[in-house]
């Protein structure tokens, strides 16, 4: 009756029958004309016993702990408001959304941490900027004006801007739009450790930029920078170098591809590519630049690597024009 009357549909999924004391044929009866399912008083809510009598503390210990356990994050959520507040400025409007003691909007730091004094009830303090403008200008208590004299702020050198909202600018960004990645930079550039919902952000070392300089080589000369790799190692790989002369001006540039090699045995294999390049330039005098030190400290030493004392022309190569090159 109250599904034709109303058009609404009872849920079969949802609802279930309370049947009192009566016997299974009747309780079956009973459910197959309303078409539910037979259920039972609630034994907890949210996480809670339902009991008759006197509720002690410990019955709603499981649910207090899983919302402290769930509450954890909130400490780096709050940490994480304080760093965008201490790096934000403001452009002051209607003042309306400006926290006079805790923002900063009229020097460098905010008014609280310019006084510095926890003495002060800081908690019962929330006035607005907004307080303190009246038909767009500056209408400021004499208490206040005393303040800003000894913290050497002048405020009626401050611009209000009449008739527009109050705008947050975060002072790390050309433009002043905030992003979370600036944020973690900041963050990271402090050497924090901060947690944000209960992930660790450990601080990492940056990338420094530095300038190289390529020196020109003496009358003669000529200079080879090599490189060469494995896709592996043991893996496919691949060999190039370039050369110039001594006014940094290119000559000629070499790139093979490899067999299966390592990849040290490809830094030594360009040297030895590279080295025969230029003899057969007639480049007598040659200055060898390579990435690979234990390359470089077998050459030098005039240790090289066996594979290349089995490499026949290449090796004979190197033995014939010993001074070739310098490393």
């Amino acid at each position: 009756m109250y599904q034709e009357a109303s058009g609404q549909v009872f849920s079969s999924k949802k609802s279930k029958l309370f049947l009192g004391a009566m016997n299974n044929e009747k309780k079956q009866k009973v459910k197959d004309i309303f078409g539910f399912d037979e259920g039972g008083l609630l034994e907890t809510y949210l996480g809670i016993l339902l009991i008759q009598g006197r509720v002690t503390k410990e019955i709603p210990r499981p649910l207090v702990d899983k919302i402290k356990k769930r509450a954890t994050g909130w400490a780096g959520v709050r940490g994480a408001i304080e760093e965008v507040r201490s790096e934000s400025g403001w452009v002051i409007g209607d003042g309306s959304c400006i926290d006079i003691w805790r923002d900063i909007w009229c020097s460098l730091l905010s008014l609280k941490d310019l006084i510095n004094n926890d003495n002060i009830p800081w908690q019962d303090l929330h006035a607005k900027v907004s307080s303190i403008i009246v038909e767009g200008r500056w209408s400021i208590p004499y208490n206040l004006l005393l303040i800003f004299y000894r913290l050497g702020v002048d405020i009626n050198n401050l611009k209000i801007n009449i008739n527009k909202a109050d705008r947050r600018v975060w002072k790390l960004d050309l433009v002043g739009k905030f992003s979370v990645n600036g944020d973690f930079e900041v963050t990271r550039n402090n050497g924090q450790t901060c947690w944000c919902l209960r992930v660790p952000l450990h601080p990492c070392k940056r990338t420094v930029d530095k300038s190289c300089f390529w020196e020109l080589l003496q009358k003669g000369e000529v200079k080879l920078n090599t490189d060469g790799a494995a896709q592996g190692n043991l893996g496919t790989g691949g060999i190039g170098c370039i050369f110039r002369d001594c006014d940094g001006k290119v000559l000629d540039t070499l790139a093979k591809g490899l067999g299966l090699v390592t990849n040290y045995t490809a830094k030594c294999k360009v040297i030895i590519q590279g080295v025969k390049s230029a003899a057969s330039n007639g480049w007598l005098i040659a200055w060898v630049e390579s990435d690979s030190k234990a390359a470089v400290d077998g050459f030098s030493s005039d240790n090289i690597p066996c594979p290349w004392k089995r490499t026949g022309e290449m090796q004979k190569e190197y033995e014939a024009n010993p001074n070739l090159c310098e490393f």
